[in-house]
């Protein structure tokens, strides 16, 4: 046993000595999402490029000052692995130290088809639930036997989406785009990252504000990122 031991702890040392950044990256899987198969690193650009009703509304918000955060904004300043998948599903913005009265006043204008859903208290700050499509639209209530909602055009008063909690499902995509957007509010954060995009300048959040946020969470999938970012020099 103790053989054992002394072979893998000169393994270790090895690695570190050689800076063998695999050693601590080289898991094929991101945990909690066991479906989803190999983990790549992420490329914001190509997100961004893929995704342009998202990157329109980055935009908007960074014209006000209010930056994307989570692992997208962690993937600017460094190396963030992640499935096959749009990394941006869903989209987490620090909003600073504002309350949801004053952040609504910087939404509205910008969102003209906007909804409040909830408001989620955590220690230190709270965060702000919007849903916002680029039709008009209104929220059905679920029937007493279902947890889904659905959303209407408000004006056709077809259903143009379903959702459970946050996860949305757009029935038409083709012409409807739609999405949740999460506000981190009533929270001193450190100042933002301005990254340029195609001649156009966005903000993200602050790497260790991410790191921060993850190490609180204590998801897998939180200390899978915590394990294998490697900050680069951005």
């Amino acid at each position: 046993m103790l053989h054992a031991i002394s072979d893998y702890s000169t393994y270790v040392a090895s690695n570190i000595i050689y800076n063998n950044k695999a050693l601590i990256t080289k898991s094929i899987r991101k945990p909690g999402d066991e479906d989803a198969g190999r983990v790549y690193q992420v490329d914001v650009d190509k997100a961004l490029r893929e995704n342009p009703y998202e990157l329109d509304i980055i935009k908007k918000l960074s014209s006000k000052g209010i930056a994307l955060a989570g692992s997208t904004a962690m993937a600017v300043q460094g190396v963030v692995y992640r499935p096959i998948e749009n990394p941006l599903h869903d989209l987490d913005f620090n909003a600073g130290n504002v309350n949801k009265e004053q952040l609504e006043e910087i939404l509205k204008p910008l969102f003209p088809n906007l909804v409040h859903v909830r408001t989620i208290e955590n220690p230190g700050y709270k965060t702000q639930t919007y849903l916002t499509f680029n039709v008009p639209f209104e929220i059905i209530e679920p029937k007493e036997d279902s947890s889904t909602y659905t959303v209407i055009d408000k004006q056709t008063k077809e259903p143009i989406a379903l959702f459970i909690n946050s996860n949305l499902t757009i029935l038409k995509p083709e012409t409807v785009k739609g999405k949740f957007l999460d506000f981190f509010t009533e929270k001193e954060l450190e100042s933002p990252v301005e990254y340029d995009f195609e001649g156009t300048k966005l903000l993200f959040g602050n790497w260790r504000t991410a790191i921060e946020a993850k190490l609180q969470y204590k998801r897998l999938k939180d200390i899978f990122d915590y394990n294998r970012f490697i900050k680069s020099d951005f």
